[in-house]
Formats: C-alpha cells, sequence, structure tokens
C-alpha cells in the first residue's frame, strides 16, 4: 500500500498490492455493507471469507512494505520522506474527520463530550495502517543506522510492545511491525537469492504453502482478530494467540504473495494491466473506502443482509469512485501533497 515513488516499480509487487487492496474493499463491504444486524451484531468476525482476508492481507501489505523500505532506507532525509508520504496524509484525513463529526453533531445538536473524545479518537487513530507503518519506518531507520540492523533490536522492540498495553489502536501498530520488519531483513539479508530450490519445484511449494494454510485457518475465529483481542501478553492463552495470527498471517501472505509472483507473466495484460494500476494508487484506495464505508455505507446499506453479489456489485462501484477520488485530488498539487503524501 506504501511505497517510494521514486524507486524503481517493481511489476509483481504492484499486481500483489492491486490484488490486496481489492481484498481489502471487498472485506470492508461485507462489514459494513451488510446491513445493520451484520455490523451491531459484528457477525462478520465469524464469517468465513471475511476471516479468510483478514487473516492475511494486512500482514502481505506490511511484509511487501518492508521489503520495499530497503531500497530507501539510507536514503537522505528518510524520515522526513515518510512523515510527508504517510503520517501527514494520516493526519490530515484524521484532521478533517474529526472536524466532520464536531460540525455534524453541532448541526443535529447533538454536540456533547462524547462527540469531543470520539473526535480526540478518530483524530489519533484514524488510517491506523499508515500509523503503523510510520512507526515500523521509524523503528527500521534507527536500528539500520544506530545498531547495524540487529536482529536482538528488532526483537527487543517487540518484546517492549508485547508487555505495553494496548492503547489508541496501538494492537494494529505491533501485530504489523511483525511483518514489516520481517519484510525489511528478509531483503536486507537477500532471502530472494537464496530459494532457487522453490523456484525449481513452483507446484509443490505452493501446495504445502496452501496445505499449511489450510490446516492453521481451521482454527480461526473471532478471537484471532487483532481488533477482538489486542495484543498485549497476559496470559499463556494470549500468548498463544498472538503467535498463532503471526504464523497464519505469514503463511498466508506467503501462499497469496508466491501465487502472484509465480503466475505473474502468465497472467493475460488486460488483467495485469488492471492489477498493476490499483495496486500503484492503493493507498489512495485505502483511504477513500475506509471514510466511504466508515461515514456513508452503513446509512446506505441499513436494511441489507449479507448477499454475496452484492458485496461484489459495492466492490466495483467502490473501486469506480475511489479511482474518480484519486484523478480528481491528483490535478490539485496542494491536496495531492496533503492527502496522498505527493503520490
Amino acid at each position: 500500500m506504501v511505497s517510494d515513488n521514486n524507486l524503481k516499480r517493481i511489476d509483481w509487487i504492484d499486481a500483489a498490492k492491486g490484488l490486496l487492496i481489492l481484498l481489502v474493499v471487498v472485506g470492508h463491504n461485507i462489514q459494513f455493507g451488510s446491513g445493520s444486524l451484520m455490523l451491531e451484531n459484528k457477525d462478520y468476525f465469524n464469517n468465513a471469507v471475511f476471516q479468510f482476508i483478514y487473516s492475511f492481507h494486512m500482514p502481505a501489505f506490511a511484509l511487501l512494505s518492508g521489503y520495499l523500505m530497503k531500497f530507501s532506507v539510507e536514503r537522505d532525509h528518510f524520515l522526513l520522506k515518510k512523515i510527508r508520504g504517510v503520517l501527514v496524509p494520516a493526519v490530515v484525513w484524521s484532521m478533517l474527520v474529526s472536524l466532520y463529526l464536531i460540525c455534524l453533531s453541532l448541526y443535529y445538536g447533538s454536540f456533547s463530550q462524547a462527540v469531543v473524545t470520539d473526535a480526540v479518537v478518530k483524530l489519533l487513530t484514524y488510517l491506523w495502517f499508515l500509523r503503523a507503518y510510520m512507526f515500523s519506518a521509524a523503528v527500521i531507520w534507527f536500528v539500520h543506522r544506530y545498531l547495524k540492523d540487529s536482529v536482538a533490536a528488532y526483537l527487543a522492540v517487540l518484546a517492549v510492545l508485547l508487555v505495553l498495553p494496548d492503547w489508541l489502536n496501538t494492537e494494529t501498530w505491533k501485530f504489523t511491525y511483525v511483518f514489516y520488519v520481517s519484510g525489511y531483513l528478509w531483503n536486507v539479508h537477500q532471502v530472494p537469492k537464496r530459494i532457487s530450490n522453490f523456484q525449481k519445484h513452483k507446484i509443490i511449494t505452493s501446495v504445502i504453502l496452501a496445505l499449511l494454510f489450510i490446516v492453521l485457518f481451521q482454527f480461526y475465529n473471532a478471537d484471532s482478530f487483532v481488533y477482538t483481542t489486542g495484543m498485549t501478553i497476559r496470559s499463556v492463552e494470549q500468548a498463544g494467540t498472538d503467535l498463532y495470527r503471526f504464523l497464519i498471517g505469514f503463511i498466508g501472505s506467503g501462499m497469496v504473495l508466491w501465487l502472484v509472483y509465480i503466475t505473474y507473466d502468465r497472467i493475460p495484460e488486460t488483467v495485469k494491466r488492471a492489477f498493476l494500476y490499483l495496486g500503484r494508487i492503493s493507498l489512495s484506495i485505502y483511504i477513500t473506502d475506509v471514510i466511504i464505508t466508515d461515514f456513508f455505507m452503513p446509512g446506505l446499506t441499513y436494511g441489507f443482509h449479507l448477499n454475496y453479489a452484492v458485496v461484489l456489485a459495492q466492490t466495483v462501484i467502490m473501486l469506480a469512485v475511489c479511482i474518480a477520488a484519486d484523478y480528481l485530488i491528483g490535478r490539485i498539487p496542494v491536496a495531492r501533497r496533503l492527502l496522498l503524501g505527493g503520490r
């Protein structure tokens, strides 16, 4: 979802990001576009398709983002560029959302302390994936610059994170940190150059990954989501839950990314171009989709019930709206810098 535009594009990675952002939109539509009962009762946590998508889609994004970070971490003003490209859009959109909530409550005469609290929470947590990326980028920059990419240092940070209380969505930072750093270290240690044996046995590797994922997925339930049980280790059970979600995140990500990697050259050109385009504007799609699903989708689909044909139609419409928004914002330089980090 997040990458450095100044770097040479890696097409199969952009295509993988296109597939992943498509799954993000599908997942959000299941959650927010399937009626009030689904949303209010949080039944989406027990939906198999939703569970499948959420078992790996953000871990895979984080792995790719961490992998790409290796190419830019030594560049001048690395942190400053990340702040401009990642944190600024997150903060600006959060301010706009918070202001919207306050103005809406004033318009309807429902302004209260609860509204202010909600607005402040949104200001500090909205678009959590970008904040998690910024946190991981800062840690990677520091450990790379001052501790020579010490694995022990990265593990020490993780150990501290896992005992700190979850607060203001920091459980998502903890969860994705592992995948960001793993993707980065994968590139640092040139692991891709050491997997030639896997490439010689593509079918066997694919089958093994798929079987491992299928076995692990049998145990996925509502408690497996980082949103429901957090990431602070308070018991042996919590440690087991954290270990499981990391394991299935790696296996699921590996399965999907591997399949994209080995089939990329065989994908029809039209389909390939579509996924490349979605991948290259994935940040814009993510932001627009989150805002629409949060604030407008529930009202538009209040009386709906889960229907996958409807979810598919919603996904097509949502992608069209996101692409249009990206085009319009991109035509205004200031808006592009503030809202999309200059992308």
